[in-house]
Formats: structure tokens, sequence, C-alpha cells
């Protein structure tokens, strides 16, 4: 896949390129491989002819590239896909915070799933060392572990 060719298609603009939409993205805080996932997921769309509608989403308006011709709850066709070099890039903004968002909730699952483990640890420790010695233990001590 040669994403300069397929970016060529959406932008006529010789200074809009990938490696542009990298940097970009990385001011934006995004990591390299969340850029990286989010380039392979756009271009391979692109390159299938999948492309992206806009909507008008929500009370303030905001404009969201959402694949599909079918509107959800709230969103209101306000456009054709995407056609230049600024669609592209929100779309690409778009799905990079989604790759984002599924990224920290795993690592949310993950730190709950460890978290239950340290405390059933924890609580195994604590009742271990506050267990009050039987009754043999308590009247002849160290013997009657023998």
């Amino acid at each position: 896949m040669d994403l300069k060719a397929i970016l060529a298609n959406y932008t006529s603009k010789k200074d809009h390129t990938v490696e542009g939409q990298m940097r970009w993205l990385q001011k934006q805080g995004f990591t390299e491989d969340q850029i990286a996932q989010s380039l392979i997921a756009v271009y391979f769309d692109l390159e299938r002819g999948v492309l992206p509608n806009k909507w008008k989403m929500g009370e303030d308006g905001e404009t969201v590239y959402l694949p599909g011709d079918q509107p959800k709850a709230s969103e209101t066709w306000i456009g054709g896909p995407i056609s230049g070099g600024h669609d592209l890039d929100q779309y690409l903004l778009k799905v990079a915070k989604d790759i984002r968002t599924r990224e920290l909730t795993d690592k949310v699952a993950a730190i709950s799933i460890q978290m239950n483990k340290m405390k059933a640890q924890w609580e195994k420790d604590y009742l271990k060392a506050n267990a009050k010695p039987g009754f043999l233990k308590r009247k002849f001590g160290k013997k009657a572990e023998e």
C-alpha cells in the first residue's frame, strides 16, 4: 500500500504529506503505535474505497467523520464523503482518538483485574497475620506444632 499515492487522490496541496500527518498526530499527543494503527486503518479503508461521511452530531454541532451512510441517534447529514486533505486529517484524528480510547479502556480493565488479585492476596495475608493460634499452640507453645 503506497500511502503517498493514496493521499495524492485526496489533496491537491504539495505540502500535505503523510509525514506531516504523522507529525501533527504526534503534536496531538498520540504514540507511535497509535499513529501507525490509525494510518493503517484509514488508508486501508481509502484504498478499498470505503469513505467516511461527514455528520453533524449532538446539540453542539460537532462535525464528525463516520464510516457508513446511516445516521445514528442525534446525527444529521451535512455532506458527502471526505473530499479534501482537511477532511482526511479530521477523520484520521477521529480514528486515532478511538484507538487511544480502546487502549486506555483495556489498560483500565487490566489494572482492575490486577487490583482484585492484590486485594485478595492482602486479605489472605491479613487473616494469616492476625489469626489466633489454636488451643494446643496457646497451651503448649512450640511443642504442640511438632
